[in-house]
């Protein structure tokens, strides 16, 4: 006499969870959560810069559109005319702001991106 078990295993609730369309709700919801928190550190002399930020590419890139956004984020100008020039910016006139904003709020609210990108890809 043998015994026989069997199990099922329903999968439905995995596969939405990790469906396409729940990735890319979850990465726009980290990117704006991201974004967020980034504004603190980006330098804010007329805020300016600060208000150009938008999420893009569903959720997998952050751009500013200021001509001199770049040069702000990477503290230097590297290029001018063509020409490579070393131009560094040392002085902020907001305290706390400065270059590579992204990893300072990485550093202060990394764990509230993770939250953010679970809470959207819940919907």
């Amino acid at each position: 006499m043998g015994l026989k078990v069997g199990t099922r295993v329903n999968l439905a609730g995995i596969k939405k969870k990790f469906s396409p369309r729940s990735m890319t709700l979850g990465l726009i919801a980290m990117a704006n959560q991201a974004l967020a928190d980034m504004n603190q550190f980006i330098p804010a002399r007329g805020f300016t810069l600060r208000g150009t930020g938008n999420v893009i590419n569903d959720g997998r890139q952050i751009e500013w559109r200021m001509p001199y956004a770049k040069a702000q984020f990477h503290g230097s100008r590297p290029w001018r005319r063509g020409m490579p020039v070393n131009v560094f910016m040392r002085k902020y006139t907001t305290p706390g702001t400065g270059p590579r904003w992204d990893l300072k709020a990485k550093a202060r609210h990394g764990q509230s991106w993770a939250r953010a990108f679970k809470r959207g890809s819940l919907l």
